[in-house]
Formats: C-alpha cells, sequence, structure tokens
C-alpha cells in the first residue's frame, strides 16, 4: 500500500496564497490523483521488468483510491486475495509435450509435468486439470459406489478434481523492496512537480501568469 497526501507541500502551497483555499484543494487534488495515476503505471513498468504478466491483467489488480476536497490523499493498493493471478496470466506455452511457464523473464521454464505429473494446461479457463490416473473417493456421497455408464462403468473410482494454479498476488508483486522504495521515491519526486503546475494552472486561469 502507497499513500499520497499533501503535508510535505506547505511551502509550495504558501506561495499561492491569493488563491481561495476551495481553488487550492482543488488544485491539489487533481495534482494528487495524477500521481497516484501515474505512479500505478510505474509500479506495474517496474514489475513488469522482472516478471512475465500483461500490464492490463496488473492494472486490474492495483486499486487507486482516489482524493476529493475532503480528503485530499489517495492511496494504491495492490489486491491479496482476489489479486492472485492465474498461472496462464504469465507467459505459458501449451503443447502435446506438456506444458511450461515462465514466471520470471529470463529464467527456465517451469514444466508442469515435472511438478505436477498428469497436469494439463487449458488457457481458455485459466486451469490446469487432472488427467489420466483415477481415484476411489474416500468420503462424501460417491464413497465406495462404481460408475454406472461411460468408459468407466462398474468401476469404483472418480476423476481427480479441476483445480486453478495462481502465482503470487499483486500485493506481493507490489510489496518488494525493489518495486515499494522504487514507486515511493517516484511519488515523492512526482507529487510536488505536479503540484507546483496544477497551482499555476488555476492561478493563470483566475490571475494571470505568476
Amino acid at each position: 500500500m502507497i499513500k499520497l497526501n499533501v503535508k510535505g507541500l506547505t511551502e509550495t502551497i504558501a506561495k499561492f496564497d491569493n488563491l481561495k483555499k476551495d481553488i487550492q484543494d482543488k488544485a491539489l487534488v487533481s495534482a494528487v490523483n495524477k500521481t497516484a495515476t501515474q505512479t500505478r503505471n510505474f509500479i506495474v513498468k517496474k514489475i513488469r521488468q522482472t516478471y512475465t504478466i500483461q500490464s492490463s491483467e496488473l492494472k486490474e489488480k492495483i486499486n487507486l483510491r482516489l482524493a476529493n476536497k475532503k480528503f485530499i490523499k489517495a492511496t494504491i493498493i495492490g489486491e491479496q486475495k482476489r489479486g492472485a493471478l492465474g498461472i496462464t496470466k504469465y507467459r505459458v506455452q501449451i503443447t502435446k509435450k506438456g506444458v511450461s511457464v515462465w514466471i520470471k523473464r529470463g529464467s527456465k521454464a517451469t514444466k508442469f509435468e515435472d511438478v505436477f505429473p498428469g497436469w494439463r494446461g487449458n488457457e481458455k479457463d485459466d486451469t490446469f486439470q487432472r488427467y489420466g490416473e483415477m481415484v476411489m473417493p474416500k468420503q462424501g456421497r460417491y464413497a465406495g459406489k462404481t460408475a454406472t455408464r461411460g468408459a468407466y462403468k462398474g468401476w469404483g473410482v472418480r476423476r481427480q478434481n479441476i483445480r486453478k494454479l495462481f502465482g503470487p498476488s499483486v500485493r506481493d508483486l507490489m510489496s518488494s523492496i525493489e518495486v515499494y522504495q522504487a514507486a515511493i521515491e517516484f511519488a515523492d519526486q512526482k507529487l510536488p512537480e505536479l503540484a507546483l503546475k496544477e497551482l499555476r494552472f488555476y492561478t493563470n486561469k483566475y490571475f494571470g501568469s505568476k
């Protein structure tokens, strides 16, 4: 989580004391929100330098709580529970030989036939389904029963359940020291620049150039 506010802009704001407070606030809200948006874009680029994820997938999982005149602060939050990206959101290669996934750029592919024997990928529904081996149900309504139709008629077996496989959550990716520190530095530099720009804009709008 990254928080943005105008507490450190006292000197900058004081230079524009000819503006009414509501106009100052309007300029500062604009500056904070633009900084939040640009910082999110910076975070996405920073993560994608290491991980093979599409920018659109990352942006969808990084939420912005934008500023308003009542609360001139913004928050950038990476989702945790819903922020985990399905494994097929990374670079995936599915062939007859099996499934390979590249989580990080420049790294060797993870071959799922080595990690999860018998698994094959399905890009469409973002799952990896177990094929081949069949198991006896140990509990539940079908425990001890046999198949009554299909290829396994008369067999006391059932298919393994479908599972979704996930990579790290976006919050975890954002929280890495390299990404987090770089994002903080970017925001700390960008916010004063945009605040000065917005305050000048509104000064020019109401009083001419300053």
